[in-house]
């Protein structure tokens, strides 16, 4: 589970686990007051559980995504709150849905309008969490499109208002130029079963049946299970 960290204030990342206390007056209502303040560009997701422990306290275990953000403006907006790094979002995201403790099921709250690099960021960790399979291989610009319009397609269905942004010429050219790059980024942040594959941005695999490729550099990546 995610591990803690310190300072806060020396934290940076795009990935939090809160766990906020339901105790002291604190109240359901008051917790969905400071959801719904939060910045536009940031997700939260989890449940209400009943502690396991001794006292057997009232809580919301939350997962929350942020943009790179420092831990102490997540703090701001989520006063008496436990904040922790998590270290992997998938666990993490198993982790706040658990049923043992559930009591009550704490709704999704995400912005249905996001800015471009919020979009940007969740196709990629889409893609490395969905096709893990084809990170080895080199994938063409036009492929590259068409995940990206399935993406898009997926997330109106969702009910996600990113239309304009999956059909805007400069952000599609960004992920055909960038690919690599972002790819690698993602592998680095979140990084869960090892695998080796090639993300070389000068030197990419070819594609399935193309023969054995020239690796100038083999990363050692951690990909998630299907």
């Amino acid at each position: 589970m995610p591990k803690e960290k310190s300072p806060l204030c020396d934290l940076k990342a795009n990935h939090w686990s809160l766990t906020h206390w339901l105790t002291e007056g604190r109240t359901r209502e008051g917790l969905d007051a400071l959801v719904q303040n939060m910045p536009q560009d940031w997700a939260v997701e989890g449940q209400i559980e009943q502690g396991v422990d001794s006292q057997q306290k009232l809580h919301a275990q939350l997962y929350l995504r942020t943009p790179q953000t420092r831990g102490t403006r997540v703090a701001k907006f989520f006063p008496n709150t436990t904040i922790l790094v998590a270290e992997n979002k998938f666990a993490l995201q198993n982790y706040v849905h658990k049923e043992d403790t559930r009591v009550a099921e704490f709704k999704t709250v995400e912005n249905r309008s996001p800015q471009w690099h919020v979009v940007r960021d969740k196709f990629y960790e889409w893609y490395v969490e969905k096709h893990a399979d084809k990170l080895a291989f080199k994938v063409e610009d036009e492929e590259k499109l068409k995940y990206w319009d399935i993406f898009i397609g997926i997330s109106l269905e969702d009910g996600m208002n990113i239309d304009v942004i999956g059909v805007n010429p400069q952000y599609r050219s960004c992920i055909m130029k960038y690919w690599y790059n972002m790819i690698r980024r993602e592998l680095a942040k979140n990084p869960p079963t090892s695998v080796d594959i090639c993300l070389d941005k000068t030197n990419p695999a070819p594609s399935p049946g193309g023969g054995t490729p020239p690796r100038k550099k083999v990363v050692k990546a951690f990909l998630p299970k299907e």
